[in-house]
């Protein structure tokens, strides 16, 4: 089915894919497919993906995908900033997004894992700097989280409502952390 396709969806900002597709609840992607564009997959019932050839992805991609559990793997992922791309889901590990420098920004009132219940484990690379607003917000089973020391902004309500979480802050980069940041977590 996608012999030579290299890219699901398109870039910038046209709704893609598979988007809206409920009743989408499989799909393989082979090792050609390297790059998830804006809102492929967002609405569908997928429940499981091999991310592990993606080297980019793109706002929105899994956005709602309320079916859409397990663990995000994405090692060779080099997107230096990702946006909103699997909030609303049913995942509960994140054990490896790539090289990303950027969870989200500081304007989109979604986070990249906003709402995502079921989340109990996230490990970020070393290379992130940044934690974008509501980037974990709502995320009430999320119990362990690195943030990594090269960390220098967390804008606002980055873990609002993690009530499960219990991490140690060691951030001698830090420079800015936003207005209720950590508000009702376990810290």
């Amino acid at each position: 089915m996608f012999t030579g396709v290299t890219m699901v969806g398109r870039e910038p900002y046209n709704l893609s894919g598979f988007c809206n597709c409920t009743n989408l609840n499989s799909i393989v992607l082979p090792p050609s497919v390297t790059k998830i564009g804006y809102c492929a997959f967002q609405s569908t019932s997928i429940s499981i993906i091999d991310l592990k050839y993606i080297t980019d992805i793109s706002y929105s991609a899994f956005y709602a995908c309320k079916q859409l559990a397990g663990v995000i793997d994405m090692p060779n992922l080099v997107t230096k900033n990702i946006i909103t791309v699997f909030a609303d889901t049913a995942i509960n590990e994140v054990k490896n997004l790539g090289k990303v420098e950027r969870l989200g920004n500081d304007s989109f009132n979604n986070g990249n894992f906003t709402e995502c219940t079921k989340l109990e484990k996230v490990n970020l690379p070393d290379t992130l700097t940044y934690i974008g607003r509501y980037e974990f917000s709502g995320c009430t089973s999320l119990r362990e989280c690195n943030i990594p020391i090269g960390v220098t902004t967390i804008i606002a309500s980055a873990f609002y409502n993690c009530s499960n979480l219990r991490i140690t802050i060691n951030l001698p980069n830090l420079s800015s952390v936003g207005l209720a940041s950590f508000f009702n977590t376990g810290i």
